[in-house]
């Protein structure tokens, strides 16, 4: 007996070390370090917002992605939600500009958004919640998701979008904006929403930017902006 207790606490222990034991519950995991970009990817990812960039000055409005129809059924076949234009337009963002000159993020009654109240999923950190961007440049988010329920699909159903993936933001700060959305799987799905912000003067200097990996994790990066005329 006291042979199998000692093999039940060596198991439990190689349970919870970070690296062992994929299943491990959440109290037993320690935070990871954050991986960050290589050079060479970040390198990719600027020109590919400077390919964005050019883009959009010569074509006058923003790339569009699509749902796959695979994803669509597979909402259909889930019951995931569907916003209508009423409850689209209560997750909408505005800018609103402070007396220090600072524009932050606000919701449609006018307070400073905070994802704080965030529901952590499939995601490495709290505070992180869904946004995505229509064609005109609307932004929308919701602190709210959940798995065959509400997803980034739920904001315009199949039709197209500028932009998607996750963003933290603390007191109408943006802090961090990332690619993670398994309903649009484009590499470059959020890096339009950095065209827009940068469009209405939002601060992004020194934000972190992360590129999901499939699984469990992002690489990160911070973002500094680079000079352009989007007027």
């Amino acid at each position: 007996m006291r042979h199998l207790r000692v093999v039940l606490l060596g198991a439990l222990v190689v349970w919870g070390v970070p690296g062992f034991g994929a299943g491990a519950p959440e109290f037993f995991r320690a935070p990871c370090a954050p991986r960050v970009y290589s050079e060479a990817t970040l390198t990719r990812t600027l020109r590919g917002l400077n390919a964005l960039r050019a883009e959009y000055l010569s074509r006058g409005g923003y790339k569009a992605f699509h749902m796959s129809t695979h994803e669509r059924d597979e909402d259909q076949r889930q019951g995931v939600t569907y916003l209508t234009e009423e409850q689209r337009r209560q997750h909408r963002v505005f800018f609103c500009l402070q007396t220090n000159g600072a524009v932050r993020l606000c919701d449609i009654e006018g307070k400073l958004i905070d994802t704080r109240v965030a529901q952590a999923f499939r995601t490495d950190r709290a505070y992180r919640a869904l946004f995505v961007m229509d064609m005109a440049g609307h932004f929308y988010i919701s602190s709210y998701q959940r798995d065959r329920e509400f997803h980034h699909s739920s904001f315009f159903g199949d039709a197209p979008i500028a932009a998607a993936g996750e963003i933290e933001v603390i007191d109408g700060v943006v802090v961090f904006m990332g690619d993670r959305t398994g309903h649009f799987p484009y590499s470059d799905i959020f890096l339009q929403a950095l065209i827009e912000l940068e469009r209405r003067e939002v601060d992004l200097n020194g934000i972190e930017i992360g590129r999901w990996d499939g699984s469990s994790t992002y690489t990160y990066t911070k973002y500094v902006p680079l000079d352009r005329e989007l007027n």
